[in-house]
């Protein structure tokens, strides 16, 4: 299985500030999910976004990758 990063690599050079990315990341994952998503799992690394979450939590947030870039390109505007 693909990690969630790959599907938000045009993203990966994004010059938002990192808590406004973050908080986009994880509007966009709860809304998906509906489980709270702590702002300490989620990371950005060399520029990548990274979540922290459990196996079926990842599973289903790849089944629902479309809805999730939809999601956090539009909490970036």
């Amino acid at each position: 299985m693909q990690e969630i990063s790959v599907f938000i690599e045009k993203y990966a050079k994004i010059s938002q500030p990192e808590a406004r990315i973050k908080k986009a990341a994880q509007r966009a994952a709860e809304q998906i999910l509906g489980i709270d998503v702590p702002l300490e799992n989620i990371r950005i690394k060399k520029g990548v976004v990274q979540l922290t979450l459990s196996s079926v939590a990842r599973a289903e947030l790849f089944l629902h990758k479309e809805e999730f870039d939809a999601l956090f390109q539009g909490a970036l505007q």
